[in-house]
């Protein structure tokens, strides 16, 4: 008997021992990272778009602040009447305090606000109605510190905002499959070639193709599947604290079944690779009895 054991022993240790590159797992557990932070601040981002669309009720929106000794309400109770006398005004009217009203403020104003904001939902006329620049031109007059926004900007914000997170998820999908099939091919077919002696000998002992390539398969892809778990755990963490952020600004929340949605991506990851480890392995295989 020599150093490589019998074939019974050959057999039952196949080709690719050594299991699958290193470098297949770590690119597994960074498309799970991106696809996990996309997907779940994809929907949240989302969520919270939602939850603002409604505030932004009337022809404008004004976010008032208190100034100095003036508290917000107080403010807001001048902007009111300010606003109500201004020619082609037919409503202004203040709107309940919410959580939201600081994600709103900070849309609007484009940077992050200081103290407390209250909004004022303006309604007016078809023709005739005041422009924001002159509304906030009013108030200006009268000391009140306001930010107005005609709705074209903040609602086109949270437009764009859904629309590229989208965009950016479905790009991170389409690159992390791209990438996952490409390195699961290659390494499949590395794996035949570093232990063709032995895929060799399973052949002239009656082994099919399908048989030979299965010992590939699964190994690929169950170091993509362990690689894109781990990357899974990390892009969850990863999201939570880039959500906690946002959070206090944004009003962006993460919800345990954002978490969730980001289950499918491991199996997603391996199933890709099981395919194009399989197609990989028999292209490899079928060169190997060619040349055998």
């Amino acid at each position: 008997m020599n150093d490589e054991g019998s074939a019974p022993e050959r057999l039952r240790s196949p080709p690719g021992g050594e299991g699958a590159p290193w470098w297949l797992a770590v690119l597994a557990t960074l498309a799970a990272v991106f696809l996990a932070v996309a997907t779940i601040g994809g929907l949240a981002a989302s969520r919270a778009a939602a939850e603002l669309r409604p505030r932004l009720g009337g022809a404008m929106t004004v976010v008032v602040h208190g100034k100095g000794l003036e508290s917000a309400d107080a403010a807001a109770a001048r902007a009111q009447e300010v606003i109500a006398a201004v020619s082609g005004v037919v409503g202004a009217t203040p709107l309940e305090p919410d959580d939201h009203d600081a994600a709103i403020a900070t849309l609007i104003a484009g940077r992050t606000e200081s103290g407390e904001a209250r909004l004022i939902s303006v309604d007016t006329a078809r023709s005739g109605g005041p422009s924001a620049t002159a509304l906030g031109a009013k108030l200006r007059e009268a000391r009140i510190d306001s930010r107005i926004d005609d709705h074209r900007g903040t609602g086109g914000q949270l437009e764009r905002a859904s629309l590229r997170l989208i965009a950016g998820a479905a790009i991170t999908l389409a690159v992390a499959l791209i990438l996952i099939v490409a390195a699961a091919f290659a390494a499949a077919g590395a794996m035949i070639r570093r232990d063709h002696d032995r895929f060799d000998l399973m052949r002239r002992l009656g082994a099919r193709e399908g048989f030979s390539a299965g010992v590939a398969r699964r190994r690929v892809t169950l170091t993509v599947f362990i690689g894109a778990v781990g990357g899974l755990f990390v892009g969850i963490i990863a999201a939570v604290a880039l959500g906690g952020r946002a959070a206090t600004t944004l009003a962006i929340s993460i919800e345990p079944f954002d978490a969730l949605a980001a289950v499918i991506w491991p199996f997603v990851l391996a199933g890709a690779a099981a395919l194009a480890s399989e197609v990989g392995a028999r292209g490899e295989l079928r060169r190997l009895e060619t040349r055998g």
